[in-house]
C-alpha cells in the first residue's frame, strides 16, 4: 500500500470548468505550481504529464494549495553522466500539454519539456480555456509543433504583459529558445527576480473569498 497526503479539494481541471479566474488568484495557483515542479526538477525529477488533472488544490482554511501529483511517467536524470533512466513503455504523456520534443521522442527529453507543459498551464489559468486545439491526434500533435493557438491577449485583452511574455516564452516549440528553467519562467510570470530553481512558497491569502471556497 500507499500512504499519501489527503487532499480536501478538487484537481484544477475541475475548478478551471467552473469557473474563470482572476489574475490575482491566478498568480497564487502559478506560483505554488512552479515552485512545486521546481523542486522536483532540483531533485532530478522531469515530470512529463503535467497537466490541470495532475494538480490537486488543497483547501487550507481561506487558501487553495496547489500540490502537484501523478509522477507515473517521470524521467529520473542523473547529473554524473547525462544518460537518464526512464520506465519502459512511458513514451506519451497528455497530448495537449506534451512539448514538440517529447511527440518526437519522450525519452530524451529533459526539463524544458516540462516548462512547456507549464507553458500550457499558466495559459488556461489566465485565459480559461485550452492552449491547443483539435478534433484528433493528428491535429493537435500539429497545432503543438507549430505554436498555433490563439494569442492569449485575443482572450483577455486586459492581460498583464508578464503574464504574456511568461506564457509565450515557455510555449515557445524550440526548446533551445524556450525559457529554460521553471525559475526563470516564475520570474517572468511574478514580474521580479527569484532564486535560481524558484521562490520560497508563500503562504496563500487574499484571493480566495469564503464565497469563492464554498463552490468548488
Amino acid at each position: 500500500g500507499l500512504v499519501m497526503e489527503y487532499i480536501d479539494g478538487p484537481s484544477l481541471d475541475e475548478l478551471l470548468e467552473q469557473k474563470p479566474l482572476s489574475y490575482e488568484q491566478a498568480d497564487v495557483l502559478a506560483e505554488g505550481i512552479l515552485n512545486g515542479v521546481a523542486y522536483a526538477h532540483a531533485q532530478g525529477l522531469v515530470h512529463r504529464d503535467l497537466k490541470p488533472a495532475n494538480i490537486m488544490l488543497k483547501l487550507e482554511g481561506s487558501s487553495l494549495v496547489p500540490k502537484v501529483t501523478d509522477f507515473g511517467l517521470a524521467k529520473l536524470l542523473s547529473g554524473d553522466t547525462g544518460r537518464a533512466a526512464t520506465r519502459t513503455g512511458s513514451t506519451m504523456g497528455t497530448p495537449h500539454y506534451m512539448s514538440p520534443e517529447q511527440v518526437s521522442d519522450s525519452k530524451n527529453v529533459d526539463h524544458r519539456t516540462d516548462v512547456f507543459a507549464l507553458g500550457a498551464i499558466l495559459y488556461e489559468l489566465a485565459c480559461g480555456r485550452r492552449t491547443f486545439g483539435g478534433e484528433n491526434l493528428l491535429q493537435i500533435f500539429s497545432a503543438v509543433a507549430k505554436a498555433q493557438f490563439t494569442p492569449p491577449r485575443d482572450l483577455r485583452p486586459d492581460l498583464p504583459e508578464r503574464m504574456e511574455r511568461a506564457i509565450l516564452g515557455a510555449l515557445e516549440p524550440d526548446r533551445d529558445k524556450r525559457i529554460q528553467d521553471v525559475g526563470s519562467l516564475l520570474a517572468v510570470w511574478s514580474g521580479k527576480e527569484v532564486h535560481a530553481g524558484g521562490a520560497e512558497p508563500e503562504g496563500p491569502a487574499g484571493p480566495f473569498d469564503a464565497e469563492f471556497l464554498s463552490s468548488v
